[in-house]
């Protein structure tokens, strides 16, 4: 009978402790799994978000002076400006400020910055006054010139009736601005496309029925906002905001420390040289946009007293003396080509 006895109340203590503890180790390694997966993952988001944002931006970087006259180009000077807000006479292509914060803002005017289906449209118009948004080569194949917001060739988009700006080969703006095909164009079956405009030997931006004035409809900036910053972001840091004239800032990008504009120039022999101002428009090749921008929610365990850029970023440094120096920066020093800043090279068969 004495085999048969049941635990006492000691024994049972003492499996519960046990039992106890074990639950609590598993429960801690399980937490600091959870804790270190999920430190993981907003790293990894934060990286994926910054790439995206750097590649939207270098494309609409890339698209400055698309479409515009030559006046706009030149009135870009020394890209600096002297105060931030839209310049309303003499807009320039390309150009920034600086804010009270230290941090840059940056001016860019395209004709391809509005969000519309005909977007990035454009084609020319030959000697004979043919409306062309394609040409033949010598072995027959068709090429489009131009591709619209959704990446569609644009042959379907561009109607007479729809509004244009036409630009002379050497960049000046012809007629009055943007304007009504139904004004200057005509049906015409000696065209491929079926529609003859006044202005021969000239290159076209497409509007779509969109009804825009030029070239103040066309200015965008980017720039560091400290509002509605997400709480996750370390403090004293700001949204870098784009926004198109007249219109609301749109965040595109968060907890970011700095916002610094270099231009790249080349000298004589080809040599790159970067500078915080433009000395010659003619020899402007690259904007170069420098970043600090957070990585990841959670602070880091060794602290970053300050991150420092290189040389086509001035090389200046930005120290941390505050509890931003717990958390984890990525330096971001992205060079984008300008390619719509010299004149418009015409394509024909």
């Amino acid at each position: 009978m004495g085999r048969d006895r049941g635990l006492t109340l000691i024994e049972l203590l003492v499996a519960f402790i046990l039992l106890t503890l074990i639950s609590v180790m598993i429960y801690r390694g399980y937490i600091s799994v959870i804790r270190e997966t999920s430190r993981i993952y907003y790293v990894a988001k934060d990286e994926k978000e910054v790439r995206t944002f750097i590649y939207q931006l270098i494309k609409d970087i890339k698209s400055a002076g698309f479409g515009v006259g030559k006046s706009e180009i030149d009135n870009t000077g020394n890209g600096v400006l002297s105060s931030c807000q839209f310049p309303t006479t003499n807009v320039p292509v390309l150009s920034k400020c600086t804010d009270a914060n230290n941090n840059d803002q940056l001016y860019i005017l395209s004709l391809s910055s509005r969000n519309i289906r005909e977007s990035g449209c454009w084609g020319f118009v030959d000697s004979e006054g043919c409306l062309r948004v394609a040409y033949v080569t010598k072995i027959g194949e068709r090429v489009n010139l131009s591709q619209n917001l959704l990446s569609r060739d644009c042959s379907s988009d561009i109607r007479r009736t729809g509004r244009f700006l036409f630009l002379s080969k050497e960049r000046r703006i012809l007629g009055g601005g943007v304007e009504s095909g139904s004004n200057v164009c005509v049906q015409s079956a000696e065209c491929d496309s079926g529609i003859k405009c006044s202005y021969k030997n000239s290159v076209f931006v497409y509007f779509g029925d969109n009804d825009f004035t030029y070239p103040d409809d066309f200015q965008v900036r980017y720039y560091l906002s400290p509002n509605n910053i997400p709480v996750e972001c370390a403090p004293n840091t700001y949204n870098l905001v784009r926004q198109l004239r007249g219109g609301v800032g749109q965040p595109i990008l968060s907890c970011v420390a700095t916002f610094k504009v270099y231009y790249g120039e080349s000298d004589d022999f080809g040599n790159m040289l970067y500078s915080a101002s433009i000395g010659s428009i003619d020899n402007l090749k690259s904007v170069v946009l420098c970043m600090v921008v957070q990585l990841g929610r959670h602070k880091a365990g060794k602290p970053t007293e300050s991150v420092t850029f290189s040389n086509k970023c001035g090389g200046f440094t930005v120290s941390f003396n505050d509890e931003r120096r717990f958390y984890r920066w990525k330096v971001v020093e992205e060079e984008v080509p300008l390619r719509n800043i010299g004149a418009i090279t015409v394509q024909e068969e």
